[in-house]
């Protein structure tokens, strides 16, 4: 009970911060940050439907799913923080979003960085398992963005840290009613065979802050056309071996009209990120309804 009052006042003394802070109004409001908080938020989300749909559909834990929803969005808001930090010179030249581009109260920073980090690591305290994957959340975040490790810089360890993220926000869900090693096979195949290497296309808008930063992307190796066409490549790639994966060929259909809609978008000039992700939330969706529809097909 004390974990969830503590949520409680926390999480109302952040709102309270944010109306005075514009250093975390520019850090968290940007739509296309709105969008990649979606995307962990929804694999938590399939984490603890699917964990449901093995348990024949008995639904439980639903204030538990709420405190957890609420950790994972300021585990979020740390790691944008860290990576932004250490991002800001290559960010200088492409992107607007970056909030260490303002003046700032640098004990402010030091201050939400530390608030983050806490209540992100209060709140799962009543699971063991759950506190245990936001604990590994932090270090994998302090891996990626921080010197002198900052894996982020070496092609293929940033995207495999993409694709461990990704799994740990499905854990996150699937933990609060079931054990990790009741998940099937079939997750750890879908996250690092399908939607890893589909990661790649967000690096397209920042190839010349990465060249500056020396960030070993996709776009940046192959240069030009030949890193776009490859990104689009692998995101075609990415719904066409979802259904081969769990074998269940009528998610074809879905998966044909999205992966070919992805690809020709990633493969613009002009691509809209966020027009990618609402084929990727569709697909997603697709996927856990298949799977609510069809339990067995995760086997």
């Amino acid at each position: 009970m004390i974990y969830i009052i503590g949520g409680i006042v926390i999480f109302l003394i952040t709102i309270f911060l944010y109306f005075k802070s514009r250093f975390l109004k520019k850090l968290s409001l940007p739509i296309l940050r709105v969008y990649l908080f979606l995307h962990y938020f929804f694999l938590m989300t399939g984490g603890y439907l699917i964990s449901i749909f093995i348990r024949n559909y008995k639904v439980k834990n639903i204030s538990e799913f709420f405190l957890i929803s609420l950790s994972l969005f300021f585990l979020f808001q740390s790691a944008l923080i860290l990576n932004d930090y250490f991002d800001r010179k290559g960010d200088r030249y492409v992107r607007k979003t970056n909030p260490f581009f303002e003046r700032f109260n640098k004990k402010e920073v030091i201050f939400y960085f530390i608030f983050f980090t806490l209540s992100s690591l209060l709140l799962p305290l009543f699971s063991k398992r759950v506190f245990f994957i936001f604990l590994l959340s932090h270090i994998l975040h302090i891996l990626y963005s921080v010197p002198p490790f900052r894996l982020k810089k070496y092609f293929p360890l940033n995207l495999l840290c993409l694709g461990i993220a990704a799994l740990f926000s499905f854990m996150m869900g699937f933990g609060i009613n079931l054990p990790f090693r009741e998940i099937p096979l079939k997750i750890y195949l879908l996250i690092f065979l399908a939607l890893t290497p589909a990661i790649s296309f967000r690096d397209l808008l920042d190839v010349e802050g990465d060249r500056i930063l020396n960030v070993k992307t996709i776009p940046v190796i192959l240069r030009g056309e030949k890193g776009r066409i490859c990104s689009a490549l692998l995101i075609l790639y990415s719904y066409l071996i979802t259904p081969l994966v769990l074998n269940f060929f009528l998610l074809y259909i879905v998966a044909i009209l999205l992966g070919v809609l992805s690809f020709s978008e990633v493969k613009s000039k002009k691509m809209s990120q966020i027009k990618v992700f609402n084929f990727y939330f569709l697909f997603l969706f697709s996927i856990i309804i298949s799977i609510g529809i069809y339990p067995e097909i995760i086997f």
